[in-house]
């Protein structure tokens, strides 16, 4: 975040919602493209490596069309997968304005290894011509896209995992440290096993519907891409549930909600549905069902992506109520004034963390009773007369009882810092002081 923090500008709360349905539309026009860019790109390498040594037409003719497929040309890929990616960066950055986490430093290497493989890929796709000629380079220049799209995407995937983990932001430094975080690789092989799931269902669109592409249904070619794609699609769309339910089971506890549980369901039953239709093209070639596998492929990406954002968008609650509060400050700091008349200034900063509290901490804290962290009646005793310490506190939280869930940062101002800590030990005071008078 530190890279670019200081061009954007704070979000005011009534662009959360923009924000949020602009980063779905963004996310739905990008990864369906780029899916099945990597898929296409790496069955088109296999197949034209299989060409080479066993002199198949098929194989080439195969590895031929199916990148000029994926790939279309260069603006199709600027507009539909470098752009997408760029507003998906910006936007996350403008949403964590403030909060010191690292995954969106991490998109920004996630969008170069983009731009990387993008390069690679349309070399590969325009020496195709002069294959004969170039072969090692030509190929190669195939592979090293397929990696950089691969590096790119697990880059993106535990970004997003990260996201989903406050109690981690201020820790993870560095995209390797999230190697061994189960959502992260569950994320990324859901991402991995999707992209060739909707590789297959392309093919038996793309190659069988698109009017441009649309090649003879009874030469030997065509049977031997309908049997491809059918096979790829199904095998995929099988392991489709099995990694839904794992990224499930993995998500944070703050992440999760109903409606994740909902969009999941919705997922698993539209992997089924096409699974079926899948069966039923294998059963009966006759069947032509590839415009409705592939339009159900591209509502399964809509799901994901709408169960994505509200993972996300459960985890920032109270960063988005942060931001609500910052843009009200000016005003209620104003009518706070109005109220206390010529009160001191401290007792506006009580005022102000009572706002404060009232707008983030009560949703974890309660003096008396517990809540997601201890009470307060608990933990306050030992910050009387060390207001200093308290703020060093709430400014970087530390896991102090082993009961409780790590607190995470709140990337809270100085101002707001002090005036929260001011609020919460004149509070412990008053409770104190009624509880010496019921005695």
């Amino acid at each position: 975040m530190l890279i670019v923090d200081k061009y954007i500008l704070p979000p005011s709360p009534e662009h959360f919602l923009i924000l949020k349905y602009i980063l779905i539309l963004m996310l739905m026009i990008h990864l369906p493209f780029v899916s099945m860019l990597i898929g296409g790109t790496f069955f088109s390498v296999v197949f034209n490596i299989l060409d080479k040594k066993k002199q198949n037409r098929i194989y080439l003719n195969f590895a031929n069309d199916l990148i000029d497929t994926v790939a279309v040309n260069r603006s199709v890929g600027f507009i539909l997968g470098v752009v997408p990616m760029l507003v998906v960066t910006l936007i996350y950055t403008q949403i964590l304005y403030t909060v010191n986490v690292s995954a969106v430093n991490f998109l920004i290497y996630s969008l170069i290894l983009l731009l990387l493989g993008f390069t690679s890929l349309y070399f590969y796709k325009y020496t195709f011509h002069l294959r004969e000629a170039v072969f090692g380079v030509h190929i190669f220049s195939g592979i090293l896209g397929i990696i950089f799209f691969l590096a790119a995407y697990f880059i993106f995937s535990i970004s997003f995992s990260l996201l989903l983990d406050p109690g981690e932001w201020r820790f993870v430094k560095n995209p390797v440290e999230l190697i061994s975080y189960w959502n992260a690789v569950s994320k990324y092989l859901y991402f991995i096993v999707s992209s060739l799931a909707i590789t297959g269902g392309g093919i038996l669109f793309f190659f069988f519907h698109w009017s441009e592409r649309k090649i003879d249904h009874d030469s030997e070619y065509s049977g031997f891409i309908k049997n491809f794609g059918l096979i790829l699609a199904l095998i995929f769309t099988l392991l489709q549930p099995v990694l839904c339910l794992w990224n499930l089971a993995t998500l944070p506890e703050i992440a999760i909600s109903q409606e994740v549980f909902g969009f999941s369901a919705i997922a698993l039953f539209l992997s089924l549905v096409i699974s079926y239709m899948l069966c039923a093209m294998l059963k009966n070639p006759e069947k032509k069902l590839g415009v409705h596998i592939f339009s159900l492929f591209l509502l399964t990406f809509l799901i994901t992506a709408l169960n994505d954002q509200t993972t996300f968008y459960n985890t920032i609650k109270e960063h988005i109520v942060l931001m609500a509060v910052r843009a009200e400050e000016p005003s209620s700091e104003l009518k706070i004034r109005e109220l206390t008349g010529a009160a001191e200034e401290a007792q506006v900063n009580v005022k102000k963390g009572e706002m404060v509290f009232n707008s983030i901490c009560s949703a974890c804290h309660s003096f008396d009773r517990r809540a997601v962290g201890p009470p307060f009646k608990m933990v306050l005793p030992k910050y009387q007369n060390k207001e200093d310490e308290l703020k060093t506190f709430v400014r970087n939280p530390s896991k102090k009882n082993p009961g409780y869930p790590s607190m995470p940062k709140l990337g809270l101002k100085e101002d707001e810092i002090a005036s929260v800590a001011a609020y919460l030990l004149q509070r412990l005071q008053t409770e104190s002081q009624k509880q010496d008078i019921s005695k």
